[in-house]
C-alpha cells in the first residue's frame, strides 16, 4: 500500500471514529429518555438489535471507513435522529392532526401511529384520504379509553368494515347530489 494510501485511510479514520462516537452518544441519549423515533427504531430494525451502536472493526480498509461514515451521516442527518428533532416532528404532527379535527396528546402518538400501522399492513386501502380521516378518529376515539394496543387494533379491524360502509354511504349520496345537479343544468 502507498504511503499516500495510508495517509487517507487514516485520516478518514479519524474522521469516522468522532462521527462514530457523537451517534453513539445521541443513540445512548434517545435510550436514556425512552424515546422511540423513526431513525432509532430503523436502525434497530436494520442492525436487528435493541440497542444499535456503530462499530468500527480493528483494521477497517479505505471503502469499509466509506460505507460506515455514510451510514453514520445517513442516521446522523435524520431529523427524528435527535430529540430536539424528534420532538419538532411530533409537535408537527400534532398540530397538523388537530388542524383535521383529531384529537392526539403527545404521549399517545407513538401508540396512535403503531395502530395505524398495524391496521394498514392488514389492509392497504385505508391509506386512502377521506378513508384515513375516519380511521385516524376511530383510533382517536379508541386511545383515550383504552391503552392496549392489541385490544385496539382488533376493535378496529371489526369497525374498518363499518367505516367503509359509511365512506360508501357518503360517496353514493354525493354521487346522487352532483347527479341531480348536473341534470338540473
Amino acid at each position: 500500500m502507498k504511503k499516500q494510501d495510508t495517509e487517507k485511510t487514516k485520516a478518514l479514520k479519524k474522521e469516522v471514529e468522532k462521527d462514530l462516537r457523537a451517534a453513539n452518544m445521541r443513540l445512548r441519549r434517545m435510550e436514556e429518555q425512552g424515546v422511540n423515533s423513526p431513525a432509532h427504531q430503523a436502525l434497530r430494525d436494520e442492525m436487528k438489535t435493541e440497542k444499535p451502536r456503530f462499530k468500527m472493526g480493528k483494521n477497517p480498509s479505505y471503502n469499509d471507513l466509506q460505507k460506515l461514515h455514510a451510514d453514520i451521516k445517513k442516521y446522523m442527518n435524520m431529523e427524528s435522529s435527535s430529540l430536539r428533532g424528534w420532538t419538532k416532528i411530533q409537535t408537527k404532527t400534532i398540530k397538523g392532526l388537530q388542524k383535521a379535527g383529531i384529537e392526539v396528546k403527545k404521549e399517545n402518538l407513538e401508540e396512535f401511529w403503531k395502530v395505524y400501522e398495524r391496521l394498514k399492513e392488514k389492509d392497504k386501502s385505508i391509506v386512502e384520504k377521506q378513508l384515513k380521516y375516519n380511521v385516524f378518529k376511530a383510533i382517536e376515539e379508541m386511545l383515550n379509553g383504552n391503552t392496549d394496543l392489541d385490544t385496539i387494533t382488533k376493535e378496529l379491524e371489526n369497525k374498518i368494515d363499518e367505516i367503509y360502509r359509511e365512506q360508501q354511504k357518503q360517496n353514493e349520496e354525493f354521487d346522487e347530489a352532483a347527479s341531480q345537479f348536473f341534470q338540473g343544468q
